[in-house]
């Protein structure tokens, strides 16, 4: 088993094999045995049940999906239309958002860190905006690409700027970059 579900082996004991290291937890109620290695593909299936089938994660969790790191405390999704979901409880703190824009099941890591300067914590989202785009893991034109599409009329829109002003200056780097996306 290369993902463990606390309702496959049972909470008490969930925690226990957590506990004593046999299980590395995840997101929500998943976790991999230690002899798993980490990966994105391991993350995206442990994120999979926490987000609705036809929504789009993006932003931290997102992020979390590409890269690993510190796991985010809630999830914002995107949705193609503006709907009531009255029948879907998400396990964890999670916001909706309307697009446009197809982005498939997770978004790319440039238009999940727009997303991020956007939604999430700022206190959460600058540090891995900043670290992302430092190592080159992150594209800052792809970055760009992502916050030229948030329309001026979006609320969104100038918390978004402002943010990524913030995260470029402390880089010492320009607001605006030319150059190449990020590496397949």
């Amino acid at each position: 088993m290369w993902l463990v579900d606390s309702s496959q082996v049972g909470q008490v004991a969930f925690q226990r094999m957590v506990r004593d290291g046999d299980l590395i937890a995840l997101m929500g109620t998943g976790a991999r045995p230690v002899d798993i290695p980490d990966s994105a593909p391991l993350r995206t299936a442990a994120l999979a049940p926490l987000v609705r089938p036809g929504l789009t994660l993006t932003g931290l969790g997102a992020l979390w999906a590409h890269f690993g790191g510190t796991p985010p405390t809630s999830l914002d999704v995107l949705a193609y239309e503006h709907r009531h979901w009255r029948s879907w409880s998400p396990p964890m703190p999670t916001r909706v958002h309307t697009t446009p824009l197809r982005h498939g099941a997770v978004a790319t890591p440039g238009v999940a860190l727009a997303d991020a300067l956007r939604w999430a914590d700022l206190r959460q989202a600058i540090p891995v905006a900043y670290a992302l785009l430092s190592s080159g893991r992150v594209a800052a034109a792809d970055a760009l690409g992502a916050l030229d599409a948030i329309a001026a009329q979006d609320n969104s829109w100038r918390r978004a700027w402002s943010a990524w002003a913030a995260v470029r200056d402390a880089q010492g780097a320009p607001r605006r970059v030319t150059g190449a996306a990020s590496p397949p």
